[in-house]
This record gives structure tokens, sequence and C-alpha cells, in this order.
């Protein structure tokens, strides 16, 4: 029992050397996809980490990240998949440059906050064993019946 598909072999020929002619212009497209879908993901993420660190981030990083953005925006809008990917890589590095900085931030500010935190409780404490001169020391005697 053979297979029959309904074509010819000279069909078939066709098909394959059509194929092997189109490849590298396949691979090229998709390429091209790729790399653009890639930059589109980094924008995405580059906003909404803008978005999540909010007023965490420094303002000269926040301009930093916005040029970065309209660079990679701009090589998008082209057709130069070397800029796209520079552009992309640029903007990658940005954003884990400024989420490392807000975190940083965000764990000092934290440090600072337990520090001030201790910091009453040791005064506090301090406080109930020292008495200001203005008080008055009453002695009193104890006995056991």
């Amino acid at each position: 029992i053979q297979g029959s598909s309904g074509l010819s072999e000279e069909e078939i020929e066709s098909m394959v050397s059509a194929a092997e002619e189109y490849r590298d212009e396949d691979r090229q497209r998709k390429e091209r996809i790729e790399v653009r879908n890639a930059g589109d993901a980094a924008i995405y993420a580059a906003e909404r980490a803008m978005k999540d660190l909010g007023e965490k981030t420094d303002p000269a990083m926040k301009a930093g990240m916005d040029e970065t953005l309209e660079t990679l925006r701009k090589a998008l809008a082209g057709e130069d998949l070397e800029s796209i990917r520079n552009a992309t890589s640029a903007l990658q590095q940005e954003v884990q440059r400024v989420g490392t900085a807000a975190y940083q931030q965000q764990d000092e500010a934290a440090d600072e906050d337990a520090a001030e935190a201790s910091q009453p409780e040791s005064e506090a404490v301090a406080g109930e064993q020292e008495q200001s001169p203005d008080e008055e020391v009453v002695e009193g005697e104890f006995t056991e019946e």
C-alpha cells in the first residue's frame, strides 16, 4: 500500500526547490520579527518598571530611561536590525541600573527606619533608669510580718 498525495514528482520537486530558494528570506524575516518583538518587550518592561517604581526613581535616572526609550522607539521605526538590537540592549541595561538603584534606596530607607525605631526604645529604657533632678526621691522601708 502506498500513500497518495495527489501530487506528481515534478510538483513535489518544484515545492522543495521553492522552499530552499526562500529559506534565507524566511530566516531573515523571522530574525527581523524576533528582534522587533524583543524591542517591544523591552519597552513594555521599562514602562512597567517606571510605573512600579514611581517616585522612588532618581529624576536623572528617569531622564536617562526616557531618553533610552525614545532611542529604541526611533530604532523600531526604521529597518536597521543592528540599531534595534543595540537600543534594546541599552534599554535593558538602563532598566537594570534604575531598578537596582531604586531597590538600594528602598533598603537604605528600611535600614534607617529600623534604626529610628530602635532608637526611641533605647532612649525610653535609659529614661526609666535616670531620674530628672526635679523629682523627689522618697525612701521607704519594707518589713515582713
